[in-house]
């Protein structure tokens, strides 16, 4: 009755999943459409110069999410562990480099144009195109950097839909304006990089509305002295998604030129294909990985590896469940996929056919490292996340051209899940030889850290009184096996069952709360955590009429601790020992 069940932390999982799958969604269809709008509207030339223009779209990715994700799990690592002044240097930090490094973009337009461009074509006769499409883009880059980066902490503040809601809104205003100012307005290609950035502008007015209006955490604080460090574990804890837009664009670069020379026409179409289907993949993937990530984080300050456990578990069965499904798709039918895309041509058909049957196996390890990559960057195992992306996303770049040499086209498609199952065993080396090194510390390829504190209860209860009654006896139980005297095994019995009388007179029936009891030589903790609405005892009033169970609690503990993270409730509640 009284074990730590997993309720409380799936409730969380599935409440950020579908917000988050939505946000990666809505920004792969705007690019999709975008593209659809340019060359339907343009013509071929306008498309060209936009996707020339990705380099520079792919800069701002990377530049947002290095800083988003690296200042947001690092802040839900700090709440966690209840350093609230940490958490707050964090995001100001983390602000202030996302306004910094997006304000340098318009100085770039304005004295570097010309030289911009020329990088990023080649061909005199498209120049002026990108030209015009990247000055529009190069001005609206504080709006589309700081609006993209602040998402990951709106997400991790408790807010996900808001999150979800603030790129989705932005995204449909982005395409809408594509049609009004392209079609209707003739502003040509300038229209379409105009739409993006009046997307984002609507996406920032959205920012100010919560941050002035909705009751929120992300609160500024002071930078101190250790502004570098900090600003260095930013970097380094968000290098890992940055390395993976980098990877992903010189893969592509690499992987079309060996195509070409080894295929042609046809391989391309096939590649163009398989890129589309990993980008399918990759939808889930961001979807179980981001919504994975702010909930470890959490549960790494705090020391929670059941938590942990809770967490990561899910995403990685949702992700390898999803690639299954899409992989026997891909292998029975397709034909029927090729054909979506355009491909009818029995040549293009006879490639892309083969291409998707060999390609299709690695989207399995894909989703396999890419849960390892982002799970080890969230609790702060940074060389080994940083390791994962290097290896996934460069080692099939020599095999993709070694194997094309011996077996063609075959050997191209092969080396995708050649290079997963590498990965998959550098992963299982790295966690046979650290289990090894630290001997019953760490369990599993997860590396998760065992309890090796016998002076510690975790479970979960039910929010009815039953329970709460239950949960007191079941710790002043505990706390007399562990050696502490039969008063203050009493009193934490008591403690308990105060607080969890606190929270169920206020929580649904059908809800859980999750309880850890930690001894110390001479105190013992007690941390509740729910996901009811925002319930902080520490502001309970002085008086037994208004809070009977809170003023009572007050008299037994020596200390209460409240935080609200990523929408549960977390109390800790400490107790000095007292003489028998």
């Amino acid at each position: 009755m009284f074990e730590r069940k997993h309720y409380l932390i799936a409730d969380k999982f599935k409440q950020y999943l579908l917000p988050t799958i939505l946000m990666s969604l809505s920004n792969s269809m705007a690019i999709v459409i975008d593209g659809m709008i340019v060359g339907n509207l343009l013509g071929a030339k306008e498309l060209a110069a936009v996707n020339l223009a990705m380099p520079l779209s792919l800069t701002f990715s990377t530049i947002f999410s290095l800083i988003g994700v690296g200042g947001s799990t690092l802040m839900s690592i700090a709440r966690g562990a209840r350093d609230i002044d940490k958490a707050r240097q964090v995001f100001s930090i983390s602000f202030m480099f996302l306004f910094l490094s997006s304000v340098i973009f318009p100085l770039i337009g304005l004295f570097f144009m010309t030289q911009s461009t020329s990088i990023m074509s080649s061909q005199a006769n498209l120049n002026s195109l990108v030209s015009d499409y990247t000055r529009v883009l190069f001005f609206g880059a504080p709006f589309i950097m700081i609006v993209s980066g602040l998402t990951y902490f709106i997400r991790s503040d408790g807010f996900p839909k808001y999150a979800s809601k603030i790129l989705i809104v932005s995204n449909v205003v982005n395409l809408s304006m594509d049609i009004i100012l392209v079609r209707f307005f003739g502003f040509g290609i300038a229209g379409a990089a105009y739409a993006t950035v009046i997307g984002y502008f609507v996406g920032a007015l959205m920012i100010l509305y919560f941050m002035l209006k909705i009751k929120h955490q992300l609160k500024f604080g002071k930078i101190s002295k250790n502004f570098i460090s900090e600003t260095f574990s930013i970097i380094t804890t968000g290098i890992t998604s940055a390395f993976g837009q980098i990877f992903i664009f010189t893969k592509i670069i690499c992987i079309n030129h060996i195509v070409l020379n080894t295929l042609g026409t046809a391989g391309m179409i096939a590649f163009s294909v398989c890129l589309s289907c990993l980008s399918l993949v990759s939808l889930f993937i961001a979807g179980a990985t981001q919504t994975m990530m702010p909930i470890v984080g959490v549960m790494f300050g705090e020391k929670d590896w059941q938590g942990i456990k809770f967490a990561v578990m899910p995403a990685l069965k949702f992700v390898l469940y999803s690639a299954i499904v899409l992989i026997a798709g891909f292998l029975i039918l397709p034909k029927q996929i090729l054909a979506l895309y355009g491909v009818h041509e029995q040549e293009y058909l006879k490639t892309g056919i083969e291409a998707l049957r060999y390609f299709s196996p690695s989207l399995f390890g894909v989703g396999f490292s890419f849960v390892m990559m982002y799970y080890n960057q969230a609790i702060n195992r940074k060389a080994l996340a940083i390791a994962i992306s290097i290896v996934q996303g460069l080692s099939v770049i020599p095999l993709a051209y070694f194997l094309s040499q011996l077996f063609g086209g075959k050997g191209i498609w092969l080396s995708f899940s050649i290079t997963e199952v590498i990965t998959a065993l550098m992963i299982f080396s790295v966690s046979i030889y650290i289990r090894n090194k630290y001997k019953n510390q760490y369990d599993t390829v997860f590396l998760f850290n065992k309890r090796y504190n016998h002076k510690e209860l975790d479970l979960t209860i039910k929010c009815n009184p039953e329970s709460a009654v239950g949960l007191s006896q079941k710790i002043s139980e505990f706390a007399l096996q562990e050696g502490i005297n039969q008063k203050t095994s009493m009193l934490v019995g008591l403690a308990s069952e105060e607080m969890a009388m606190y929270i169920i007179n206020n929580c649904a029936s059908n809800k859980h709360i999750d309880v850890m009891v930690k001894i110390n030589s001479n105190e013992v903790i007690l941390r509740f955590r729910d996901e009811g609405l925002p319930l902080n005892p520490t502001l309970c009033n002085d008086d037994i009429e208004s809070c009977p169970n809170i003023f009572l609690l007050k008299k037994i503990a020596s200390n209460i601790d409240y935080v609200r993270i990523i929408g549960l409730n977390s109390t800790i509640i400490t107790l000095k020992t007292m003489e028998s």
